[in-house]
Formats: structure tokens, sequence, C-alpha cells
């Protein structure tokens, strides 16, 4: 129930994983990141804790996000 980053060796979670992915998409999601950057971790990941609780009030929840290929769309991609 949580969103995982695998940056340079190191797991990030929760808040810490936000603010990674933000600051690497450059632009203003970088200037949205870098000001996360600055809050308390305990305040960050209760913030983080906030979102998720609503997300799907607030976004949606489709129940197909991430379907699994089949095995003919897999092997597009395999080498």
């Amino acid at each position: 129930d949580s969103i995982l980053v695998l940056k340079d060796g190191a797991v990030q979670v929760r808040s810490a994983a936000v603010i990674s992915i933000l600051t690497d998409l450059g632009g203003i999601w970088w200037l949205l990141g870098t000001a996360l950057r600055i809050l308390p971790r305990a305040i960050a990941d209760g913030l983080y804790d906030v979102v998720a609780s609503r997300r799907y009030r607030w976004f949606g929840h489709k129940s197909e996000a991430c379907p699994l290929m089949s095995p003919e769309q897999r092997a597009r991609f395999d080498a």
C-alpha cells in the first residue's frame, strides 16, 4: 500500500519516493519536489498518507490501470 522507488541502489518509500519522482520529472514538478524536501520527514510522510488514503475519491479508480501483457505482447519486448 505504498510507493517504492529504487534509485542508485537505494530503496526510497512513501514521501521520499514521491519527492524523488517529482525532482526527476523536472520543470514545475522539480520545484514542487524541492519544496517538499524542506518538510520534516514525519510531516511529509503524514501528508503522503492523507493523499494516499483519499486518492481514489479524488481521482477515481481504474480497475485495469496496469493490465498484464499477453504472451504475444511480452514476446515483442523480450530480446
